[in-house]
């Protein structure tokens, strides 16, 4: 059984640099459902967990109107899987990934899993 990870709306956050420098552009919804699953990853660790939320609490956290929460959880999830995220490397070179690698909801437990590029780590 996956665990369920409780969203810290209080957890401080660093940015990295490149992420500050990189080129993007995010609706406030997609916002807050990066901040809800970057708040579960252990900068300490060097692997990028799969982070697994209760969808219900993903769409409290994010401020989603109260019907249709998992469809509205739905559509924020394919819009940052789709979203361009480009940042330039030290060497000069670029790399160019989605926010998102993917995203499982499991409607048996209303969980969603979340999956970063690795190399956003």
């Amino acid at each position: 059984m996956k665990e369920i990870q409780k969203i810290n709306p209080n957890r401080q956050l660093k940015q990295p640099t490149r992420l500050l420098e990189s080129r993007y552009k995010l609706t406030l919804y997609e916002q807050r459902m990066v901040i809800a699953i970057c708040s579960q990853i252990d900068d300490r660790n060097d692997d990028l967990p799969i982070v697994t939320l209760s969808a219900y609490d993903l769409a409290d956290f994010c401020k989603f109107d109260k019907s249709k929460k998992i469809e509205k959880v739905r559509t924020t999830a394919r819009k940052l899987r789709s979203r361009t995220l480009e940042y330039q490397l030290p060497d000069g070179g670029w790399y160019i990934t989605g926010w998102i690698h993917w995203a499982e909801y499991d409607s048996k437990t209303n969980t969603i899993q979340f999956r970063f590029d690795e190399r956003l780590k």
